[in-house]
């Protein structure tokens, strides 16, 4: 009697712990850096030229195709047994790429809205949001150039926001993020990304004054790790503790290589956590909408890596090995987050 009682036991507490992975979340939210996502037609706003059919990767309109088709497996893949409910993505150029990738590829028969706009990046790439119109609904959008002191905006992406109505009535607060990057070395450059994440930070404040309780998720690509002083100091995001305060920031990505074995890019054969996952302490308690620490994953599926033939081991099946064309997916991996509707 003792040993049934005691398996009974660790059946309930592993059902308690696990039980949100074991079921469908009601929302799964991925973030996909898709890695320069061009068409194949000349834009001279932008420093496009390198993805056109004469430049040095010789871009096509056949390997943008194969590149949309790509983009779609991964988001099917991510979504399982149901397309996601809300997709942020990095990288990609302008409007017409997103609506041929919803409307040109087997993604049309899925309802899905557009939450994007051109940023100022001299490149031409920015970041957006698709999200399913049959789940959600889209209450407010924004773009949020980056300014600094000086009241100059920054050439860089902008941070995409959108609020969503769910089941219930309940609302939801998106950012969806791509920071500026670390070219010319990590501290060099860092100044930047403390400015676009003290711009998030005064964001999330202005929401949290109207409401101290409110539903925030915040992703994307911040091009430094979890554990970086732009994410703990400025932003003001940690990993969950023992003590969950509503309206903190917790980010979910700091168990990701001990968890998955790997992060979401790998460099020189070092794999990094660029790609994240951060929530207000509201979503991890027990109101309408929850999530938990556990939650938040990478996705790295086997048909989006490759072998790392230089430093062993795998990592992401890129579009191009320098400019050799591969045929690949990204050099990131994609990253989500299941929520719950709980029922009253």
């Amino acid at each position: 009697m003792k040993k049934m009682v005691l398996i009974s036991l660790i059946i309930f507490n592993l059902t308690f712990v696990f039980g949100h992975q074991k079921t469908k979340p009601d929302i799964r939210l991925v973030f996909y850096n898709v890695e320069n996502f061009y068409d194949w037609q000349n834009d001279p706003l932008t420093n496009d030229e390198e993805f056109l059919p004469e430049g040095n990767r010789k871009w096509s309109k056949f390997r943008f195709g194969d590149k949309a088709s790509n983009i779609y497996k991964v988001f099917t893949a991510v979504g399982e047994t149901e397309f996601p409910d809300i997709i942020g993505m990095a990288e990609v150029e302008n409007a017409f790429v997103l609506n041929y990738l919803i409307r040109e590829t087997p993604l049309k028969k899925v309802p899905l809205g557009i939450v994007h706009n051109e940023s100022p990046d001299p490149r031409g790439i920015d970041a957006c949001i698709l999200y399913r119109t049959d789940k959600l609904k889209l209450l407010s959008s924004d773009f949020i150039r980056i300014v600094n002191k000086n009241g100059e905006v920054q050439n860089t992406r902008e941070i995409v926001y959108a609020s969503f109505q769910t089941k219930g009535n309940g609302v939801l607060h998106v950012f969806v993020n791509h920071w500026p990057s670390r070219r010319g070395g990590e501290m060099a450059s860092q100044q930047k990304r403390y400015l676009v994440a003290s711009i998030l930070r005064q964001k999330v404040d202005s929401i949290q004054k109207l409401d101290k309780s409110a539903n925030i998720v915040i992703t994307g690509d911040f091009n430094d790790e979890p554990f970086n002083n732009s994410i703990t100091k400025v932003l003001k995001a940690v990993a969950p503790g023992n003590e969950i305060v509503s309206s903190n920031l917790y980010n979910l990505s700091t168990q990701f290589v001990k968890k998955y074995g790997v992060g979401t890019l790998k460099y020189k054969g070092n794999w990094s956590v660029f790609d994240q996952i951060i929530v207000t302490g509201s979503l991890l308690g027990k109101n309408y909408l929850t999530t938990c620490s556990s939650c938040a994953g990478v996705f790295n599926n086997k048909f989006i890596l490759t072998d790392d033939k230089t430093h062993m081991g795998f990592m992401p099946w890129r579009t191009y090995n320098g400019f050799n064309y591969s045929g690949g997916y990204s050099d990131h991996l994609p990253v989500y987050l299941n929520l719950y509707l709980n029922k009253p």
